[in-house]
């Protein structure tokens, strides 16, 4: 299916128009509602209206095993992409929550593409926690 965007007048419209339709799910994670958003900056789209709130709880220890599998598991000939230290330091900082995890695993990630150190996902993990 090709979709011509500039046929539509405003991201929101593109957005909307293709969520409408049943072409796009937006998934977007965060720590509040997005209606907390919208009435904190007075964002008046109606954008706003069309999603659903769905509540995340804690994976369990076998889908949070499944989840640093998933290369392996998806792509054909692919290892796992996370050492069994990576992983461990992931469980131990972000626990079984996948938002908690995402934010450890951009760290991690982050601390493997510059070469840092452990240490400083961790301090900074916990001064975000701490915040």
């Amino acid at each position: 299916m090709t979709i011509r965007l500039r046929h539509y007048v405003s991201p929101h419209l593109t957005l909307r128009s293709l969520m409408d339709q049943n072409h796009l799910m937006l998934v977007i994670a965060s720590r509040k509602e997005l209606s907390f958003y919208s009435r904190r900056h007075k964002l008046t789209s109606s954008f706003f209206n069309l999603g659903h709130t769905l509540r995340l709880g804690e994976f369990t220890k076998d889908e949070v095993k499944d989840l640093f599998d998933l290369s392996a598991n998806t792509i054909a000939g692919a290892q796992v992409s996370l050492s069994v230290d990576e992983q461990h330091l992931m469980q131990k900082l972000g626990g079984n929550h996948p938002f908690l995890l995402q934010l450890v695993g951009s760290l991690v990630w982050e601390a493997w593409r510059s070469a840092w150190l452990e240490a400083w996902c961790s301090a900074w993990w916990e001064a975000w926690r701490s915040a």
